[in-house]
């Protein structure tokens, strides 16, 4: 059977005796030597605490009277004991201020407290928020703001507008089709055509994604940073109707998919294949549409993966 741990013995009399009585004699020997050698101890103290302080020691009494005795005369025995209360006194100041800035960096700042647990757990919403400092594209889920019914996550797939249009090169058909869309779904559909068929200005590309991720990003107040709908509804309408310098076979394929699909998320999931047929598809383009419509990331997130892995399955073959 194990037997428990005995307690840490405490030391004994003789041996706290035996301390005390070492600490005695030592500071008697130095009262000894001071009181015997002072002319030349308070010289070297004196030049000690001149080093230590800047100079400015020279400017206290105690300063004054080290420097100004006659060299060889002695020293009064208490003035080394009373020329130090004011450097410890500000020896302990100094040390404790220190001590309670590591102690608050401590308790804030240090690894464990940084990577501690919250309250509430370690919830998605939590871990996305603590990364926004560095990863500004990060998303926070925001709920429905009170007259934006855009925002959020959608419950079921949307219908499509563009179905039954005469002619989607009609840029006023499809601006009255795109009203009818969410923001994030203008957004989604602006990318995936710029992907099939891209828009002959990169300046505009580069503006059409950095729309998307600014949308992305609510404000403090949680509601979008930027009047979105409008622009990303301007922006769709351009991309869909223009045909100058683009490629007006791919651009026919994706205009039959979004004419002949019954919802939105359906014309996603066409459009996405489409674009991964051509090698064009890129997905972190897409990484913020998983916290507004998952689904709707779903559908251009499958045809990525079936063809890597059919890629990789053909690779494998060889």
């Amino acid at each position: 059977m194990r037997t428990p741990p005995s307690a840490p013995k405490s030391p004994s009399a003789g041996i706290v005796l035996a301390c005390a009585s070492l600490a005695f004699a030592m500071m008697a020997f130095l009262a000894s030597l001071w009181w015997t050698a002072s002319p030349v101890l308070g010289r070297l103290y004196a030049g000690i605490r001149i080093a230590e302080s800047a100079g400015l020691w020279l400017l206290t009494s105690w300063g004054r009277y080290f420097t100004s005795t006659p060299s060889g005369a002695p020293y009064e025995f208490t003035s080394i004991f009373n020329s130090s209360v004011p450097f410890g006194i500000a020896a302990t100041l100094v040390t404790a201020a220190i001590g309670f800035l590591a102690y608050r960096k401590r308790a804030t700042r240090h690894l464990d407290v940084v990577l501690a647990e919250p309250a509430s757990g370690f919830t998605t919403e939590a871990i996305l928020r603590d990364l926004a400092p560095v990863l500004p594209h990060v998303a926070v889920p925001t709920g429905p703001a009170a007259n934006e019914g855009c925002a959020g996550t959608a419950a079921r797939p949307s219908p499509n507008p563009f179905t039954g249009l005469r002619d989607l090169r009609d840029t006023r058909s499809v601006s009255e089709a795109v009203a009818h869309l969410s923001w994030q779904e203008a957004a989604t559909l602006a990318l995936l055509l710029d992907a099939i068929t891209p828009l002959p200005d990169c300046t505009r590309r580069d503006a059409l994604l950095e729309i998307a991720w600014k949308a992305a990003k609510p404000n403090r107040a949680g509601r979008q940073t930027l009047p979105v709908v409008a622009i990303i509804q301007t922006t769709l309408t351009l991309a869909v109707s223009e045909l100058g310098e683009r490629n007006l076979s791919a651009l026919e394929q994706a205009h039959q998919i979004l004419a002949e699909a019954e919802t939105i998320h359906e014309a996603t999931a066409g459009l996405a294949s489409l674009a991964q047929s051509k090698r064009t598809l890129i997905l972190p383009k897409f990484a913020w549409l998983r916290h507004f419509d998952p689904l709707l990331h779903e559908m251009i997130v499958a045809p990525g993966q079936d063809a890597r892995i059919q890629f990789t399955a053909a690779n494998a073959k060889l």
